[in-house]
């Protein structure tokens, strides 16, 4: 189905856009305490979140509604939101099931739950979006798609227990007040918090930091660039292969320059730290970050990259993918491909949308987080160094809130009750590399035209 771009955009996104930000408003409201929202209510919105991938990306391309909807659509009419009807029962019956399982197989909900859960999004994404479904895209649905989501979660665990360390974090969990064990841990600390230690290579925190950076880059290579030049390769695995070391790359060079220059220029109160034991004793005034003890150093760059760029830049990339579905490159595009359309000129301007809309939302969403609290309650005593704890927050706001409420309403339920659209026209110089094009009659020129040419 091609989208009928013409008389709905912008106006379609811009409702989207706003019923998206009251649904995760209303739901952050609803948690008074920032840390039972990021340790408890978030998670059921994370499980979420690797369902709707499997119902919307693991069932073949990224398109309206999902395989199962639209089978249901096909046979029952479009009349009803059938799409928005199944998904929705999916969700309902599977997120409680599910987060009791991972809950009694891989530990709480935070930071256990929660690590395991982004590890096993980024290998879901991976294989759906870089690698199109490779190596079962020859089984018929849905069998591709149970395929698909039982090996995500498969490999998702085996990196889980390879990468992921909480020896730091249990270590550091010793100072922490039993009122914040309390909401930590479901029983007092023993032995079975060593049972659910993988001890992994990395550092837990550190590991989930970066694939959250994975999961970004990875987004604005596939929903922006359209996986250009990746696909000028022309062959599964070589696409996904190239496209995955790329997204890899790119995160560890973004977070050594993080970490190289975020100790320069971020200013910390020191008597604020010294008094939650993350600054030396005594230590008072206003200092650059560098000036703390390394570990302290590295939780919060970890703490920044999260919440203030990798969070709000994956929502933002949502925004102008999932939501306004690349509306300005085609806008200004004749035909949907010429010139806007067409890559890498079409990735890089939506990126710059993407930024500018990650710095407003992020800015925005900070100035409601200091509403709900004051400075002094954002912090986690033993844990996390005041007030940092916002920016934790933040990152668990746009992930599994924002994001998932976007891809929830804008893409599973397709915006109802507006009628739904296929998937924006793709760049027309990355299909069928080689061949020579077909000339169009003159009557599907002026179909085509009519609907892709703003006027």
């Amino acid at each position: 189905m091609e989208p009928p771009f013409k008389p709905w955009q912008p106006y379609r996104g811009i409702i989207i856009l706003i019923v998206v930000v009251f649904m995760a408003m209303v739901t952050f409201l609803m948690a008074t305490n920032p840390l039972s929202w990021v340790i408890k209510i978030s998670e059921y919105n994370m499980v979420a979140v690797l369902y709707l991938v499997f119902l919307l990306f693991f069932t073949g391309a990224p398109f309206q509604g999902g395989w199962f909807g639209n089978k249901l659509r096909e046979k029952y009419g479009p009349r009803v939101p059938w799409p928005l009807i199944f998904n929705t029962i999916f969700l309902l019956v599977f997120v409680p099931l599910t987060f009791w399982i991972f809950q009694n197989i891989v530990g709480p909900s935070f930071p256990w739950m929660l690590f395991f859960e982004i590890q096993c999004l980024y290998v879901f994404l991976t294989i759906a979006l870089l690698f199109n479904n490779w190596p079962l895209q020859r089984l018929k649905q849905p069998y591709q798609g149970i395929g698909l989501l039982i090996l995500g979660l498969v490999v998702g665990w085996i990196l889980y227990v390879g990468f992921h360390n909480y020896t730091p974090f249990y270590e550091g969990a010793k100072a922490m007040p039993p009122e914040v064990l309390a909401v930590l841990l479901p029983k007092p600390p023993g032995p079975w918090l060593e049972a659910i230690n993988p001890h992994g290579m990395v550092e837990a925190f550190l590991m989930a930091t970066l694939n959250t950076m994975f999961i970004l880059y990875l987004m604005i290579i596939f929903f922006l660039f359209d996986m250009w030049p990746f696909r000028l390769l022309k062959k599964q695995p070589w696409i996904g292969l190239s496209a995955t070391a790329v997204t890899i790359i790119l995160s560890i060079v973004t977070w050594y320059a993080a970490l190289a220059i975020y100790p320069q220029i971020v200013i910390v109160d020191l008597g604020l730290l010294a008094k939650a034991g993350f600054a030396p004793p005594g230590a008072s005034g206003l200092a650059p970050l560098a000036a703390l003890p390394p570990p302290a150093v590295t939780s919060i760059v970890m703490l920044h990259v999260l919440g203030a760029y990798e969070g709000p830049l994956i929502w933002a990339t949502l925004v102008w993918a999932a939501i306004f579905m690349g509306w300005p490159t085609l806008h200004f595009s004749a035909l949907g491909h010429q010139p806007y359309n067409r890559q890498p000129v079409k990735g890089f301007l939506l990126l710059v949308l993407a930024i500018i809309t990650a710095v407003i939302a992020y800015y925005g969403m900070y100035g409601v987080g200091m509403a709900i609290q004051p400075p002094i309650a954002w912090q986690v005593p033993g844990m996390i160094p005041p007030p940092y704890f916002i920016f934790l927050w933040l990152v668990i706001c746009w992930l599994p809130g924002f994001s998932v409420y976007t891809v929830y309403y804008a893409v599973a339920c397709e915006g109802w009750p507006q009628p739904p659209t296929g998937s924006p026209p793709p760049d027309i110089t990355l299909q069928e590399l080689g061949k020579p094009a077909i000339p169009l009659e003159e009557r599907r020129k002026g179909e085509l035209k009519a609907k892709y040419i703003y006027s």
